[in-house]
């Protein structure tokens, strides 16, 4: 009898902690279907060390400014994945944040996190052993290099008003430590080594933390919290509209120096679509204002019905054109449409190392962008094609390869993975426009 009292117990409590509130919540709301910010910022103490007053100055600050940006990135692609339905982008930019103008009905999610450096407190007991023994001992890794962080991440709602909504915020803790003899502790490169490989380190332990924990908490809070619809697509501006917001113009983008990575994504992404065919996916981006669109021929090959489908949720059925398939090219057309052309840019000015940014949508996943740097240019088959390391992924073939100033330079052609790397093979636009130059629009 007290067998069963007890089972009974059990069962009553298992069923509340499985139909908890915040369980169902979570579990019956799913994603959000918004666009998030990520931004990153790290605060150095560096006051137990003679670096900040060295030569080795702008080095720290390069190597912190390049450090939050790749956790900036890793926190958007793995909260992408897991919380947000809409593009979630990392800020990038060095503008102050207090000067950054931050999308309406979007989520923002801010870290800052505090490293300390330092050998630790028991080095005194090592540098007495090696002064004792007349520096005998000096070669023994006797000292210890520490680096301690601790990152605040806070989680924000800007509403359709543009009001701050604090939906959480949580902290997080690492610590890692080095060793090294008596001359590594004394000498300045090698401290600077250490702060390199212990930042790395610190931080992505912070960001495997953050990933497990935050991505749960974001999804409770936001559905209790906004008062807002998650599971409807933001209420994005018309193209008129967002034409005539400053610093994203897509018909006529500045020249001369790269936008905001935000806008440039923001304004690029209202021009690409996912392709839609029986037997996958793909990407693709429109080519000119009257209708005409560009994807990849192996995307359309052997498929039936096509649709399309835009970032701000418009579909719509879309039919072949003409097809180049010895650039692996198809140009589809569409119904009237309000539709607005990527400007196009001119491939022979990217080098080895010109910065690049791949948009496309990844099967399931939504629009996605991948931001890398050309690393060669060779022949495939006889063509010209440019080879990135952008790591994108599958179904974004067809998608627009983008130069700092927001212009189509290449066409997404494949991927192909060999000794830890990816690289994104592209179609340069000066080559591709020998296919489909008669279909632009005049100037």
């Amino acid at each position: 009898m007290r067998l069963t009292y007890n089972l009974a117990l059990l069962c009553l409590w298992a069923a509340a902690w499985l139909f908890a509130p915040s369980r169902c919540l979570a579990a019956v709301e799913g994603r959000i279907n918004r666009p998030a910010v990520v931004r990153v910022t790290i605060d150095p103490l560096l006051t137990d060390t003679t670096l900040q007053e060295s030569s080795y100055q702008e080095y720290l600050l390069r190597l912190f400014r390049r450090q939050s940006g790749d956790l900036a990135t890793a926190l958007a692609t793995g909260l992408g994945r897991t919380v947000f339905t809409g593009l979630v982008m990392p800020d990038l930019s060095e503008t102050a944040p207090a000067e950054q103008s931050e999308e309406r009905d979007s989520f923002l999610v801010s870290v800052h996190a505090t490293a300390h450096y330092g050998l630790t407190d028991d080095n005194g007991l090592a540098t007495f052993l090696a002064g004792a023994s007349c520096f005998t001992l000096s070669g023994l890794d006797m000292f210890r290099y520490r680096s301690q962080s601790r990152s605040r991440v806070a989680v924000f709602y800007i509403g359709e008003k543009g009001q701050r909504i604090k939906l959480l915020e949580r902290q997080y803790e690492s610590r890692r430590e080095a060793k090294g003899d008596f001359f590594s502790a004394m000498n300045v490169a090698q401290e600077a080594t250490w702060i390199e490989d212990l930042t790395s380190e610190v931080l992505t332990d912070i960001k495997a933390q953050i990933l497990a924990d935050l991505p749960g908490h974001i999804i409770e809070r936001a559905w209790t919290l906004t008062g807002e619809n998650l599971r409807e697509p933001q209420k994005l501006p018309t193209p008129i509209q967002e034409l005539a917001r400053p610093l994203v113009s897509i018909a006529e983008p500045p020249r001369g120096g790269p936008l905001n990575l935000q806008d440039l994504i923001r304004t690029a992404s209202l021009s690409t679509f996912q392709l839609i065919t029986p037997t996958g996916t793909g990407s693709g981006f429109v080519l000119s204002n009257r209708g005409y669109l560009l994807t990849s021929y192996h995307n359309i090959a052997g498929a039936g019905e096509l649709r399309v489908r835009f970032r701000d949720g418009r579909e719509f059925p879309v039919r072949v054109f003409f097809n180049d398939e010895e650039r692996d090219l198809s140009i589809l057309v569409a119904p009237p449409q309000d539709l607005t052309a990527l400007p196009l840019g001119d491939s022979v000015d990217l080098e080895i190392g010109s910065t690049v940014i791949s948009l496309g949508f990844p099967a399931e996943k939504g629009l996605a962008f991948a931001r890398g740097r050309v690393s060669s240019l060779a022949n495939y088959r006889g063509m010209p094609m440019l080879l990135t390391d952008s790591r994108t992924e599958a179904g974004s073939s067809g998608g627009p390869l983008l130069n700092e100033q927001g212009e189509v330079v290449g066409i997404n052609f494949s991927k192909t993975q060999g000794h830890g790397r990816d690289t994104t093979i592209s179609l340069p636009i000066n080559e591709a426009r020998k296919s489909f130059a008669h279909l632009l629009d005049p100037r």
